[in-house]
């Protein structure tokens, strides 16, 4: 009888034990995978889910948060290995080319091409919609729609705004901050409010 009780006990110290060491890997997991969302997106952004007509190439990495608002008439299509960081609003129809990066945040309007190897800032919003002017008791009339294009290798700046019907030409640069309401020319640097080309660029060799 005694023999067989203390089997009992030894029996369940031993579950307990082992439950004890379970509940430590269960912690330890909980930690590791708050420990990565939070590194992935502090503010809890849902993970991106490709919508129906959004086309996505091969190797890209879409952040958490991204919403890209696309239908029949108004497709999205991101080139192969493209990044797109967390936060971004992208609105069709929108075409981006392979390899480019665009930072968290980014604010992009229908009818915007980026071609390939452009690179975009935190925060950079291309707006190709606006108001023609109306009349004193209604200044934002009838609205339109301009077209935006970002040249092949361009790189905008953090917070820059382009508004519509600009081209950035391919190989440009435009500053931190800046506000572009008239074309940039290729390889070319771009600053300020409004934009004006501070300098050309080399092609390199």
């Amino acid at each position: 009888m005694n023999e067989q009780l203390e089997s009992v006990s030894f029996d369940a110290y031993a579950e307990i034990d082992y439950l004890k060491s379970r509940l430590i890997e269960l912690e330890r997991t909980v930690r590791y995978l708050s420990d990565s969302r939070a590194k992935q997106d502090p503010a809890g952004r849902p993970a991106f889910k490709r919508p129906p007509y959004v086309t996505v190439g091969e190797g890209c990495n879409i952040g958490n948060g991204v919403t890209f608002s696309a239908t029949e008439r108004t497709p999205i299509l991101v080139g192969d290995r493209t990044k797109i960081l967390r936060g971004g609003e992208l609105l069709g129809p929108l075409t981006i080319g392979s390899r480019v990066f665009i930072n968290r945040d980014a604010y992009i309007r229908s009818g915007v091409t980026i071609e390939d190897g452009v690179s975009l800032g935190p925060f950079v919003r291309l707006i190709t919609d606006s108001h023609h002017i109306g009349q004193a008791s209604h200044r934002a009339g009838p609205g339109k729609t301009e077209a935006i294009l970002i040249g092949e290798g361009a790189w905008l700046g953090a917070g820059v705004t382009v508004l519509g019907g600009v081209t950035i030409g391919a190989g440009s640069i435009v500053a931190a901050g800046a506000l572009v309401r008239d074309n940039v020319p290729p390889n070319s640097v771009a600053a300020g409010v409004p934009a004006r080309v501070i300098r050309q660029l080399e092609e390199p060799q």
